[in-house]
């Protein structure tokens, strides 16, 4: 019985820490509470669900590993989400700033949409919805949205997501439901920056599949 307790004790604890370096404060996430849907799937993105990808790191079904993101913006991302490999790449040495974190919120989401297994969403969807979700965090954690001198493109992505924000009163708490009519200058914003992306270019992953270890 012991042991036990000291197990649930450990596992509170590192899901506790993991909580922070995930999300800087939780209750950043509190009113972050939308869902968005299209072609059959649906993601619902809220404080549960992104304690859902912390205790789904906690049992080992998304692994976390360190190492510098690859991918198009490895320059500046401190993340990447794998779905292939139900992987959760954090570089620690580039989450210096709020903005930093954001980034890794983004990547939750991502996660987040695995584990739901929102298979049938557009690529550009599944981009706009996690941009959304960090612009909603930036907001709560009080930090301006990013305004790169060199990189127009990318800012106007947060520009179209806060528009959506205040549009639909996100801040507020209240559950609000989106669908693709509700997205539509956001995904336009999201192509111009990920421009090898076809507009109807699915995400067909199978969602996260490993079983819990502990």
């Amino acid at each position: 019985m012991g042991n036990d307790l000291a197990a649930l004790s450990n596992k509170t604890q590192r899901m506790l820490k993991l909580l922070d370096e995930l999300y800087g404060k939780a209750d950043y996430l509190d009113k972050i509470n939308f869902s968005f849907t299209e072609n059959g799937s649906t993601i619902k993105v809220n404080k549960d669900g992104f304690h859902a990808v912390a205790k789904a790191v906690v049992e080992e079904r998304i692994l976390v590993q360190t190492r510098a993101a690859a991918g198009p913006r490895a320059s500046v991302a401190a993340g990447l989400y794998s779905r292939q490999f139900d992987i959760l790449f954090i570089d620690k040495n580039k989450i210096k700033t709020k903005h930093d974190q954001g980034v890794i919120v983004h990547e939750c989401t991502h996660a987040l949409g695995d584990l739901q297994t929102v298979q049938h969403f557009t690529v550009l969807s599944d981009e706009s919805v996690a941009f959304l979700a960090q612009t909603m965090w930036l907001k709560a954690a009080s930090a301006p949205l990013p305004t790169h001198p060199d990189d127009p493109e990318y800012n106007q992505i947060f520009v179209q997501a806060d528009m959506i924000v205040t549009k639909n009163k996100l801040t507020e708490g209240a559950h609000v439901l989106l669908t693709g009519a509700d997205i539509v200058a956001l995904r336009s914003a999201v192509k111009k920056v990920y421009l090898d992306v076809k507009d109807d270019q699915r995400v067909t992953d199978a969602g996260v599949t490993r079983a819990a270890t502990n």
